[in-house]
């Protein structure tokens, strides 16, 4: 028995040492979307029992990243524009260096604690999110675009 809170406590730290599954779904957003949606997606996810914030900061040259976060009991969601470089795209922007695609966000869904596996709550938000956001008639991906505002001059180049 004196051994019982040592073994406990292994447990846990085993437990935390196995990598936790974390969803990325890449959502395409039309121009006219781009405002509102942060607002749209913290709705979704106050709907399904998360607590939500949203945030955003702009640099010099005007370029906006969006932020919503969400927590439950077990499960966190993280969702910004998705990053570019444009050094290593240039039909993506004029500028140079990182930016982030207005258009286009990226949606991370996982534990909130590493250290204890919440699998089942984390696939069940996911499909949940992703059922919602297909509904409003967003486009999901499971990879980014190179650069979707690629996707408003020639509308052939979309992936599925």
């Amino acid at each position: 028995m004196k051994y019982t809170p040592i073994v406990c406590l292994l447990m846990l730290t085993l437990a935390g040492c196995e990598e936790a599954k974390t969803y990325d779904t890449y959502v395409i957003l039309d121009r006219q979307h781009t405002r509102a949606f942060p607002t749209l997606l913290k709705l979704m996810e106050r709907q399904i029992g998360l607590d939500s914030w949203t945030g955003s900061a702009t640099d010099d040259h005007g370029r906006t990243v969006n932020i919503v976060e969400a927590n439950g009991w077990m499960v966190s969601v993280w969702a910004q524009n998705q990053p570019i470089d444009s050094d290593e795209d240039a039909r993506c922007s004029a500028m140079k260096g990182l930016e982030v695609d207005p258009q286009q966000y990226v949606i991370t869904v996982g534990n909130r604690f590493s250290f204890l596996s919440a699998d089942a709550s984390v696939k069940r938000v996911n499909s949940q999110l992703r059922q919602e956001l297909i509904k409003r008639g967003y486009t999901l991906l499971d990879r980014p675009l190179a650069c979707s505002l690629l996707l408003t001059a020639n509308p052939s180049r979309r992936e599925k």
